[in-house]
């Protein structure tokens, strides 16, 4: 999956949740934070609702209990992410942290691909991305090289 793309879906459902993609505890999920991050959260209950994480801040028990979550972050260490965004949902700070995601979650060199999955890639592929941090997608080599890496010159 192209980090380029990933990333695109991952800001679009960051800023506009679909209910439908949230993901509940059966148990409540309890994190330790700080207390000065709790008053925070307490300010910015509102914030994180509305993109999808459902929470109850516990101040006298430095705590915080989280009903539901956005499916995009599951896998995300919640406490770093509420530390991170308890101040606010800032572009640039949401930006840096969904290209995080999508750098540790796409495919990398070495993982094994059915044919559907690379027809899909190949389908979806756009030449002129980069990724979310600016590396090229994309590199041109001419036929001598091509033929030098493989051996046959």
């Amino acid at each position: 999956y192209h980090e380029g793309k990933y990333f695109r879906e991952l800001k679009e459902k960051f800023l506009n949740i679909d209910k439908r993609e949230i993901l509940r505890f059966a148990i409540p999920y309890e994190i330790s934070i700080p207390k000065s991050t709790i008053l925070k959260i307490i300010d910015r209950k509102e914030d994180f609702e509305k993109i999808g994480l459902h929470l109850v801040p516990i101040l006298e028990e430095s705590k915080v209990k989280i009903f539901s979550i956005p499916y995009y972050l599951s896998g995300v260490d919640l406490g770093e992410f509420l530390e991170e965004f308890a101040d606010g949902f800032e572009i640039r700070k949401i930006e840096k942290f969904l290209a995080n995601i999508c750098c540790r979650t796409v495919i990398r060199t070495g993982d094994r691909l059915e044919i559907w999955d690379i027809m899909k890639i190949l389908e979806d592929f756009d030449p002129n991305q980069k990724c979310p941090h600016g590396r090229t997608a994309v590199i041109k080599l001419d036929i001598e090289e091509l033929e030098r890496k493989f051996g046959r010159c």
